[in-house]
């Protein structure tokens, strides 16, 4: 039992930063997806410009941030499950709870079969202290995702489009002056620059 708050403590600092990795990783993915929605849909202007190289690149950029953040996740989840529930839970918990044991046993404080029963307790609520942490830690990584997707729909638009007028006949020319624009995905790239 001596082990649980230790155990409770890396379950805790593994599922902060699982979450802070979950969010990451998907917001690598979401611009990788991007990258590549944006390259699909635009595939006669790309290849129009001869811009497969860059675009497969820009694509390749976005899914290897993706990747490395994936590994780092699957190298930290192995270690901690090496190390917390291997070697700490099921190592180093009953090796103590045994030579301790044994040790009254051998003094004759405790009969044989008290402590056959403590490690078989010990097995079962270990066991049940290991589920408790790994839902704990799967909330941690769920709340990541959940607050993702909780900024998608608190964010603000960009453009408030407010007003009723209804122009009931138009008719005349559309005068386009100063025009400049660039998609939002790459603002350092300008598609028009004071079309007039």
């Amino acid at each position: 039992c001596g082990a649980t708050p230790l155990v409770a403590l890396a379950a805790r600092l593994y599922g902060e930063w699982m979450s802070k990795n979950a969010t990451a990783s998907q917001d690598a993915l979401a611009l990788a997806n991007a990258a590549a929605l944006e390259a699909i849909a635009n595939a006669r202007t790309v290849k129009a410009f001869a811009n497969e190289k860059y675009e497969s690149r820009r694509y390749d950029r976005a899914l290897t941030k993706w990747y490395k953040l994936s590994t780092t996740q699957a190298y930290v989840t192995g270690g901690y499950y090496a190390l917390v529930y291997s070697f700490c839970s099921q190592l180093l918990v009953p090796a103590a709870l045994l030579a301790y044991g044994c040790e009254l046993v051998v003094s004759g404080s405790m009969p044989a079969e008290r402590l056959v029963a403590a490690m078989l307790y010990q097995s079962m609520l270990q066991e049940y202290v290991g589920n408790l942490l790994d839902a704990v830690t799967s909330m941690y990584k769920s709340s990541g995702a959940a607050a993702a997707a909780f900024a998608l729909i608190d964010r603000s638009p960009r453009v408030y489009n407010s007003g009723n007028a209804v122009i009931a006949d138009f008719s005349g020319t559309v005068k386009l002056s100063g025009v400049h624009f660039s998609y939002p995905t790459r603002p350092d790239k300008p598609i028009l620059r004071g079309l007039t």
